[in-house]
């Protein structure tokens, strides 16, 4: 990931890279230390994972600008209903693989919820 933004231009020595952190909530608390006098931050992280992400960076004080990537979509608004077939709409393994995100995605904000981590 530090090469993939060096090659776009971010200078090397701006990038502080976490290896510690095993929990998103781990990397929150790394980041407040390591970024003590920043009060916004620029929060890139998966779709899916944003909501819970962006909530345990919040509880640290930080004004955060969700910045979400890695979209998981088969079509676009512009397909046309004749590109559709029947397989699209029969459980697949994709949607499976969706669907557990979605379910863990859900309890890991109602387990930091619960012991007050949100």
């Amino acid at each position: 990931m530090k090469a993939w933004a060096v090659r776009l231009g971010v200078p090397s020595d701006a990038i502080v890279i976490d290896d510690q952190a095993r929990t998103t909530y781990e990397n929150a608390l790394g980041t407040k230390q390591v970024l003590r006098d920043a009060t916004s931050i620029l929060l890139v992280t998966s779709a899916y994972h944003l909501p819970r992400a962006a909530a345990l960076f919040k509880k640290q004080g930080f004004e955060v600008t969700p910045y979400p990537c890695g979209f998981h979509a088969r079509h676009h608004l512009t397909d046309e209903l004749h590109d559709l077939s029947v397989l699209d709409f029969l459980p697949n393994s994709r949607a499976f693989n969706r669907m557990t995100e979605a379910v863990e995605e859900a309890a890991g904000i109602a387990l930091y919820w619960l012991v007050g981590k949100l």
